[in-house]
């Protein structure tokens, strides 16, 4: 389960990256006040950056295994 999400989130920060090479890194539709709301590679690529520590944390937490005899 932690590799799927480490998976997600590197796939969502090169996604951000790529989309954002292609657009020359503009940051012209970073924040639309006067046009239309979309969605900017910039934030594609903060959701992968935000998800990794989770992700690493999850990774360092040791696994702890259901026991019946801890009842």
């Amino acid at each position: 389960m932690a590799l799927l999400g480490l998976g997600g989130a590197m796939t969502m920060v090169t996604w951000g990256l790529v989309t954002w090479t292609v657009q020359n890194f503009s940051l012209a539709t970073l924040w639309p006040f006067n046009q239309v709301l979309t969605l900017h590679p910039v934030h594609i690529l903060a959701i992968g950056l935000v998800s990794l520590p989770i992700v690493f944390r999850w990774l360092a937490l040791p696994q702890r295994q259901a026991n019946p005899s801890d009842e």
